[in-house]
């Protein structure tokens, strides 16, 4: 987490983050649950909000937290963009002004996870990471479960990035989990994302 907001604010590499992805993979069971978060009363109340730590790319943290290997944990106001230091020993009640903004797009991930085979813990469902995306501050990922597919990609960077890469086992049909979009990944893949932006796409049958 701390890597995460030293890279955000520009003060270490993007290899960092895939370093302790990488550590992550290698020292714990295949079975082991990871629990993933931007934010909690602790990290809120003495480190800063999430927003003072990670920028424009919260969304986009919150995306990896959903898709990635473990359990997301979401704290309060994160639907409603929380972007107030608690106090840690008092009580201090959380302003909600922004009419629950993100409602929807917490629901969209965890209606997701609650559906898709392809983010079950299974060993076989591990995410595979895309070649070379690193290079671009990319996070970009598959999922496979039988016939179902998830494919993650998160620019973590600060400028648009396009990626292309050739994979031919990710060929099909698949639905823009947040747009509802049709898309057909071609084994030839390009992808355009903005900073902070991301692609989720889940397989069609």
């Amino acid at each position: 987490m701390h890597d995460t907001e030293e890279f955000c604010k520009g003060q270490k590499p993007f290899s960092v983050l895939m370093d302790c992805l990488a550590w992550y993979k290698n020292n714990f069971p295949d079975d082991a649950l990871r629990m993933w978060f931007t934010t909690n009363h602790d990290e809120n109340s003495w480190n800063g909000t999430a927003f003072e730590k990670y920028g424009n790319h919260v969304q986009a943290l919150s995306v990896f937290n959903a898709t990635y290997h473990g359990i997301p944990l979401i704290y309060c106001g994160e639907e409603d963009m929380l972007n107030k230091r608690l106090k840690f020993f008092d009580k201090d009640a959380i302003d909600w002004h922004n009419n629950f903004i993100w409602h929807g797009f917490y629901k969209t991930l965890l209606q997701l996870r609650k559906k898709c085979a392809a983010i079950g813990n299974a060993p076989e469902s591990f995410p595979q990471l895309l070649p070379n995306a690193a290079d671009k501050n990319l996070i970009a990922f598959y999922r496979k479960h039988g016939e179902t597919t998830l494919f993650v990609a998160i620019n973590l960077g600060s400028h648009k990035q396009l990626y292309k890469t050739t994979l031919p086992k990710l060929n099909g049909h698949y639905r823009n989990v947040f747009t509802n979009q049709q898309v057909w990944l071609n084994e030839e893949i390009n992808i355009e994302l903005e900073a902070g932006s991301y692609a989720v796409l889940e397989s069609v049958k």
